[in-house]
């Protein structure tokens, strides 16, 4: 199971999820990548009597889009939540190559890095440690660098060399990351992505729970996953 998907309901139920990480969205809804009238077009409408319709089931696909590629396609600013961080208090050990440097880093105490949730991640604005008090702490920007190069792979925060993560913190939410994810217009978003969210709109509207269509999920009609596996982004741990 992948850290995204253990949480979420299965046939009615709460199914565990990650102790490690959580994630919530801070700022304004993301609008979809793309606009009324291309929907309009799409489904060969010309009239404006259901546009209010035709908006709520562009989202529900655009929603749908999101998260089965686990990617968040227009900027937003979220927050992700974590109980602890890798290698807590472990100072990096500088010595030579042969004796201290790499033996230390291979300990569970060692891990210099976490991963970041949702792609693509860029600007970090604040990494903020909440002390056992439940006074905040930002961590100085100096502490730590931000791997957000590849847009295909999740981003990274790195601890600098001589910088520990504070150990002081409570026992649970007890990091926050302040950061955007998103492409930066919907126009950066792949064709190919925003082409799903078309047939999936039409499938809905063609759809509408009133008639014995087999074909109920609209994941499963065709040509929408082979556009949307190519950007699926899979967890293969909890950390």
């Amino acid at each position: 199971m992948y850290a995204d998907e253990i949480s979420a309901p299965l046939a009615g139920w709460t199914v565990p999820r990650s102790t490690f990480k959580r994630f919530e969205i801070v700022g304004d809804p993301a609008t979809p990548p793309i606009d009324l009238n291309l929907v309009k077009s799409h489904l060969r409408i010309t009239d404006s009597d259901n546009d209010q319709y035709l908006n709520h089931l562009m989202s529900t696909a655009f929603d749908a889009c999101e998260r089965y590629t686990q990617r968040q396609l227009v900027t937003r600013t979220v927050r992700m939540w974590m109980d602890i961080v890798p290698g807590v208090g472990e100072a990096w050990p500088l010595g030579d190559m042969g004796t201290q440097s790499f033996v230390p880093y291979l300990g569970m105490n060692a891990v210099r890095w976490f991963d970041l949730l949702k792609t693509p991640a860029h600007t970090v604005t604040a990494i903020t440690f909440y002390q056992l008090d439940d006074s905040a702490y930002i961590m100085p920007t100096t502490d730590y660098l931000v791997d957000s190069v590849d847009l295909d792979q999740p981003a990274r925060i790195l601890l600098r060399y001589g910088a520990i993560w504070p150990v002081n913190i409570r026992a649970g939410h007890a990091i926050s990351v302040d950061y955007s994810v998103g492409y930066p217009t919907a126009a950066a978003v792949p064709t190919s992505i925003r082409q799903a969210v078309l047939i999936m709109a039409a499938a809905l509207w063609s759809n509408r729970g009133d008639n014995a269509d087999a074909q109920a999920d609209v994941l499963q009609f065709p040509g929408v996953k082979q556009l949307l596996d190519p950007f699926r982004v899979r967890r293969i741990s909890t950390l």
